[in-house]
């Protein structure tokens, strides 16, 4: 039997064809698929009044009135707070970044209804009512949780989070990465999901491309650490568990740009899986022929929030890996993920940037 499906018995009775009711021997095991886990990721532009403010007057002294057509790029977090619960109401893994302000309790309440766990450590400094702003605001800088959040049905094992060391002028922010060890027993019996959260450094001059290298490295040396450090449950083996990394990439994704943001991108699936192949870019495998679809889109957005066209890019990505750094420069073999579905969601415009979903399941092995 394929070990990456399940079995089910059925016991029936026919009294057509046997005259009266008879329950036959179970007949062969029936080979069902895995059920697929949908999984949405979405940069949610919730950004702190104090930055929004900043944003607003900055564009205010750089564009004229008369010429800035978008108004403030901040606005209507409420309402856009409001969409993304709509948004991610039937998915089972959710991911999000840039997840500060006001709404994180709207949200974050929501998001138990609708059954998600979060880890403690995303979810213990959101307060409500009127201080929310500015203890919100505040938790950038103390929590250092760089505006990650994370919420899953299925029960998780592990929680760990990691700053990116390297100063950006983004530091304030606190970017960086959150790994999740999943129990997927509910849904792909025996098995097991690593689900990394990433949000990198966001401009695109040449120096900063390096600090995305940098952080991308760090990114393997937690992997080195989880070998190392973590307590994984008794059976478990990286053959019976999935690795995914999702989120904010700010590497966009170009066949023919004379920037070199196509070799940024080659680095970036080559960093995390050196062999050719070896990282799944899911929406590029589903859509070949999409290359210039985008998730930061400046025609299809109304709060994408620059003046420069040439800005709008995929940055967001959902990626499955089929190994990760173990110690002494060795690679461990993971197992196999495949996507049924891998899209970008234009339908609601929830932030400046379009949410990447997908529908993912242990790959079919025959």
């Amino acid at each position: 039997m394929d070990p990456y499906y399940s079995s089910r018995y059925s016991s029936w009775t026919n009294p057509s064809i046997y005259g009266k009711e008879k329950n036959p021997k179970p007949s062969a095991p029936a080979l069902v698929p895995y059920t697929s886990v949908k999984i949405i990721t979405l940069n949610t532009f919730q950004i702190p009044w104090l930055t929004s403010a900043y944003n607003k007057i900055a564009n205010r002294i750089s564009t004229p009135v008369e010429h800035d057509t978008r108004g403030d790029n901040c606005r209507d977090q409420e309402l856009r707070a409001t969409r993304l619960i709509e948004e991610i109401k039937d998915y089972d893994i959710v991911a999000l970044q840039e997840m500060w302000g006001s709404n994180m309790d709207t949200i974050h309440t929501a998001m138990k209804e609708q059954g998600l766990a979060m880890p403690d450590e995303l979810t213990s400094h959101i307060v409500s009512g009127r201080m929310a702003e500015y203890y919100n605001h505040k938790s950038v800088i103390s929590k250092q949780i760089g505006g990650l959040f994370f919420g899953t049905k299925a029960p998780i094992i592990w929680y760990r989070h990691h700053r990116f060391t390297n100063d950006t002028g983004e530091q304030y922010l606190s970017k960086g990465v959150g790994f999740a060890l999943l129990d997927m027993n509910e849904y792909w019996e025996g098995k097991y999901l690593l689900v990394c959260n990433v949000h990198m450094f966001s401009a695109h001059k040449t120096e900063d491309r390096e600090e995305r290298q940098k952080q991308r490295n760090e990114i393997n040396e937690e992997f080195v650490k989880i070998h190392k450090e973590e307590l994984f449950p008794l059976g478990f083996s990286w053959e019976n568990c999935g690795v995914v990394l999702v989120g904010t990439f700010n590497t966009p994704y170009f066949r023919n740009d004379r920037m070199g943001r196509m070799t940024e991108y080659l680095k970036l699936t080559c960093d995390f899986a050196p062999r050719a192949g070896a990282t799944q870019d899911f929406y590029i495998q589903l859509h070949p022929d999409c290359q210039r679809v985008f998730t930061y889109d400046f025609v299809n957005n109304s709060y994408f929030n620059h003046d420069n066209r040439d800005d709008a890019a995929r940055l967001d990505y959902i990626l499955g890996l089929s190994s990760i750094p173990g110690e002494n420069g060795a690679r461990t073999s993971v197992m196999q993920l495949e996507a049924t579905k891998c899209d970008i969601n234009r339908n609601e415009e929830c932030s400046d940037h379009f949410a990447v979903i997908a529908s993912l399941r242990p790959l079919n092995m025959f």
